[in-house]
């Protein structure tokens, strides 16, 4: 590499130092908010512990500097199962529960350079998924019907007869 294309590289790494992904929303927790290099074909992948259910706002975006990534996109698993299937460019908003998260994205720098900047911002929400009914709540809920309805049946065969 030349010392001009290491000049480039070293102004494009305080460029990506000082940009800002977007604000943190109230009451979340950022996770991640950095900006990185892409030379060549590459992937990354963070990993985080959440306690609690909530919201994760995943933001990947391409600065088009030097060049535009290609292919940029990312995808968000658990330990056991794809949370999110794999999307360019944007922000997306998954619901995750309690555990480990992690969030992997990647794509293939373009130009003559083969170097490209992108930024990524992971922000947290606890408690913004609704929490299902559960199965017991549901059948006490059943049971409590079925003897009002008794009840009332059998006040009705008392009254008539």
């Amino acid at each position: 590499m030349s010392a001009k294309h290491l000049w480039l590289v070293a102004i494009a790494a305080l460029t990506a130092s000082l940009i800002p992904h977007g604000p943190a929303r109230a009451g979340s927790e950022v996770l991640m908010d950095t900006s990185g290099f892409i030379s060549g074909t590459q992937s990354f992948v963070d990993t985080f512990y959440v306690g609690s259910a909530g919201t994760l706002t995943v933001t990947l975006s391409d600065t088009g500097w030097p060049a535009p990534i290609q292919g940029l996109d990312f995808f968000v698993t658990s330990a056991n199962t794809v949370l999110a299937p794999v999307t360019g460019p944007g922000t997306d908003v998954i619901g995750v529960g309690p555990g480990t998260i992690s969030v992997h994205w990647f794509g293939q720098a373009s130009g003559p350079l083969q170097l490209g900047l992108f930024g990524i911002d992971l922000q947290f929400q606890p408690g913004a998924v609704p929490v299902p009914l559960p199965t017991s709540l549901l059948l006490l809920v059943s049971a409590l019907a079925a003897m009002l309805f008794s009840r009332r049946e059998r006040r009705s065969q008392i009254q008539a007869g």
